[in-house]
């Protein structure tokens, strides 16, 4: 965060530092920093990060540019995306439900332990705050998703899951080591779930190995801010034989889907439909729930 705080005041920005994430920074920007302008005639305007239409329709504009440049290798069968407060996610989902592509095309979204604010809504069956974040994944670091992009992640096409702060950090390795490329470890943990079987596991339900093998997936690589090679070689240092014992472990997972299907009782076809496929989970405060892998 002090390297992105120094690059910002370098080019003339006037920063501002509060709270413990971005939820509280965000809370004090609408409540302490809008409005409050001294300067007259000064016209405020909030940037939201996520949370807002205008976020999602630029997101959705990667699915075109995608359509057109993997046409010529016989189109794509999945998408790969991190997950922060979810504005990508639900770009994303936009993007190919406009372009008819919704069924053809899975994603998987990926977050960091410490930083799972999508899986802890999906496992409650409802939108939900976290207490904190604790991941090194700082561009991830938001307590709770946008709730178009928690209704996304419902949708059959779409999994989660969710690896290690090691894991990220040593996907961005591995991305600088074989494609020179550099990202921080919010993108990191995209790369990393091609290495550690969450890619097929989420993407690659019932292939065999002919068949998954001749799949084209699509890694969504975004930010660069906050990486550098100095600390892409302290990540190797710290993380790469942590890695290694994760991954014999399988300690990574793919979140269980805790759907809110509606009261109890109520006689709705789309809910029964639904209810069919997954399987009936719990009842709570009046609410049936059910379970999907």
């Amino acid at each position: 965060m002090s390297f992105m705080v120094t690059k910002l005041r370098a080019l003339g920005a006037t920063v501002h530092q509060a709270g413990r994430n971005w939820k509280e920074a965000d809370t004090y920007l609408r409540d302490m920093v809008m409005g409050h302008s001294s300067k007259s005639g000064v016209e405020e305007v909030y940037v939201p990060p996520f949370d807002h239409p205008d976020i999602w329709e630029g997101a959705s504009s990667l699915v075109p540019e995608l359509e057109a440049q993997m046409r010529d290798v016989g189109g794509y069968d999945g998408v790969v995306c991190s997950v922060g407060g979810g504005g990508l996610l639900a770009g994303i989902a936009d993007g190919l439900r406009q372009a008819g592509r919704t069924k053809q095309v899975g994603i998987l979204a990926v977050e960091t332990e410490g930083a799972a604010s999508l899986a802890a809504c999906l496992e409650k069956g409802e939108v939900t705050t976290l207490d904190g974040i604790s991941s090194i994944a700082t561009s991830l670091g938001c307590v709770r998703v946008a709730d178009h992009a928690y209704e996304v992640a419902l949708q059959d096409t779409v999994e989660l899951a969710v690896l290690s702060d090691a894991q990220a950090a040593m996907g961005s390795v591995h991305l600088a080591d074989m494609e020179r490329i550099m990202a921080e470890v919010a993108c990191g943990v995209s790369v990393a779930a091609c290495f550690d079987g969450s890619l097929r596991r989420g993407l690659g339900k019932g292939c065999g190995d002919a068949e998954w093998k001749e799949r084209k997936v699509v890694v969504v690589v975004c930010g660069g801010s906050i990486v550098s090679t100095r600390l892409l070689e302290e990540y190797r240092e710290r993380y790469g034989a942590v890695v290694e014992e994760e991954l014999k472990s399988q300690k990574n997972r793919l979140v269980r889907k805790m759907m809110r299907m509606g009261p109890v009782g109520e006689g709705d076809v789309e809910r029964e439909r639904k209810m069919s496929q997954v399987g009936v989970g719990k009842v709570e405060n009046g609410f049936q729930y059910a379970v999907r892998a």
